[in-house]
């Protein structure tokens, strides 16, 4: 299998198609940084990942989601959040994510939003990423 995850190329598709892995994950997003949660991949871009180079034998694809750091490069940053954290953001982690309170409800809101969206998409399933955060409190 292959993961591609928070290293997204734009509009790789293609690229990602004529691969032979039996199990690709993929952030739902087609690019980084993103402006909209319309910044995701399409249902027929995912469907299309579902059939192997051969035409014939599919594979499974899943979404990647990051649920314990937050990316400043995602639509849902604020610019304001650079200035002051809102309450679920703890701290920098690295040089675009930070550590969130993943159980704070404003949190979990956003987290939800993309796995409906990228379940919309018509992803065989999802892996979840940051979940190592549990140990920084």
């Amino acid at each position: 299998f292959i993961i591609i995850h928070d290293n997204v190329v734009t509009n790789a598709i293609s690229e990602i198609a004529a691969l032979n892995y039996d199990l690709i994950i993929i952030n739902p997003f087609s690019s980084i940084p993103n402006s909209t949660i319309d910044d995701m991949y399409t249902k027929e871009n995912i469907t299309s990942l579902k059939v192997k180079s051969d035409g014939s034998t599919r594979r499974l694809v899943y979404a990647y989601i990051d649920i314990g750091y937050a990316n400043s490069n995602y639509y849902y940053w604020d610019s304001d959040w650079d200035i002051e954290y809102p309450v679920w953001i703890d701290d920098d982690y690295e040089y675009t994510k930070y550590q969130t309170k993943y159980w704070r409800s404003t949190w979990k809101a956003y987290i939800i939003n993309i796995i409906n969206e990228a379940d919309d998409l018509g992803f065989d399933g999802f892996v979840f990423g940051g979940l190592d955060a549990h140990r920084n409190y």
